[in-house]
């Protein structure tokens, strides 16, 4: 498996890319922009009023990919873990 892409829509039009993953030896050769294209695409189709996705803490090295799909950072979430 090279990649995939798991994506939602909620009953008010919200998209949300929820999990993508290219294996790393296919990294860097267009699958992830594909991928996040058909994903985007779809929600379209579907009448998506807004798309969200969510990056975990460290992996801001991400926001280039998402950036060129026209995401921008928004409000962090901060969360308290029971111990």
């Amino acid at each position: 498996m090279w990649g995939y892409c798991v994506s939602s829509l909620d009953s008010e039009k919200t998209g949300e890319i929820e999990s993508i993953f290219v294996d790393a030896t296919y990294r860097r050769t267009g699958i992830g922009g594909s991928l996040m294209e058909n994903a985007l695409s779809w929600m379209n189709q579907e009448g998506a009023v807004a798309k969200i996705v969510e990056v975990a803490a460290g992996n801001e090295k991400a926001f280039g990919f998402y950036g060129r799909m026209v995401f921008c950072p928004g409000k962090p979430v901060l969360k308290q873990v029971k111990k």
